[in-house]
């Protein structure tokens, strides 16, 4: 199947009030912390936190999936139609509101929350045999492997992002895929087995050769593969044993070696013209893959 278009510029998470019809964003009803900002197509993750409160009747534009960081909290959450219900969320335990749901809510402590809100839009790329993918709400639920892809998304926040936006893109495809699966009324089709044919990885691979400087998105490097993002994120790795942000990351690795190489470049200056948020971020990836410092690297062909 074709490529399915995917470009979601995200803005800040926002609300939709059902009484008045007005939009407001989250960051007016939360401290905000960390945010991904636009840095990745399709989702958006906010560190956020506040005290005991409610919230009228509203809904989100998008998918949200919350994981509670603190400790476990007593909440009241009512359905468009339905009456209040009464939920315990644990440390680290997931809620998942689909978007334009109707539903209100209320809590009675403190709390921090990581916040990654979905494009409807990414749900339907990585499901794209489905004609229609109905996310249903989950509140209260314990999934280890949500958590830790939302943990995961933050450490690359925090770090840099040192595989540029293709590590977000890749995880949040990832994490679309876990939600319609586990979580829509419409199941997935079968999976198509196989990698890529040897005429596109060599494209895909070239491309990402020539562009291994620059940010690389998923959309793009599914584009040239004519597929869907997420089958093209499992053919990729059938063909070379890799995700396409590791497989970079290693390509970034080779082509640093060759440059330090030239005694005229700095550390400092390698990292940077190779897109590393800073000479640590670089030196711990470096030396992640290549099992020495660039430095020790360096003196050791010197």
């Amino acid at each position: 199947m074709g490529a399915t278009s995917m470009r979601v510029r995200d803005k800040d998470i926002e609300i939709v009030e059902v009484d008045s019809g007005g939009r407001r964003l989250l960051r007016e009803s939360a401290g905000l912390g960390l945010s991904s900002g636009d840095r990745w197509n399709g989702i958006r993750l906010e560190r956020v936190f506040g005290g005991a409160g409610e919230f009228s009747e509203r809904y989100l534009l998008k998918h949200v999936v919350i994981l509670h960081l603190t400790q476990p909290m007593e909440s009241e959450w009512r359905w468009a139609g339905a009456g209040w219900k009464k939920v315990r969320i644990g440390t680290r335990g997931i809620h998942v509101l689909s978007a334009r749901t109707p539903h209100a809510g209320r809590w009675f402590s403190s709390a921090e929350n990581i916040l990654v809100e979905i494009a409807p839009e990414l749900l339907a790329a990585v499901a794209p045999r489905e004609t229609h993918v109905e996310l249903r709400p989950a509140l209260g639920i314990d999934d280890p492997w949500i958590a830790q892809s939302v943990l995961a998304l933050e450490d690359d926040i925090r770090s840099g992002s040192p595989a540029g936006p293709l590590y977000g893109e890749t995880m949040g495809a990832a994490l679309a895929a876990h939600l319609a699966r586990r979580y829509s009324e419409v199941r997935q089709g079968p999976a198509k087995s196989g990698g890529l044919s040897s005429q596109v990885l060599s494209r895909v691979l070239q491309f990402i050769g020539d562009n291994v400087d620059t940010s690389l998105r998923l959309q793009s490097l599914a584009d040239l593969s004519q597929l869907d993002p997420f089958l093209f994120l499992r053919r990729f790795k059938q063909s070379t044993g890799f995700a396409p942000h590791q497989y970079v990351l290693r390509q970034k690795i080779a082509r640093a070696k060759l440059l330090l190489g030239d005694p005229k470049l700095s550390i400092t200056e390698i990292a940077l013209r190779l897109g590393f948020a800073s000479q640590s971020h670089f030196a711990t990836v470096f030396r992640r893959i290549a099992k020495v410092s660039p430095g020790a690297y360096r003196n050791a062909g010197a």
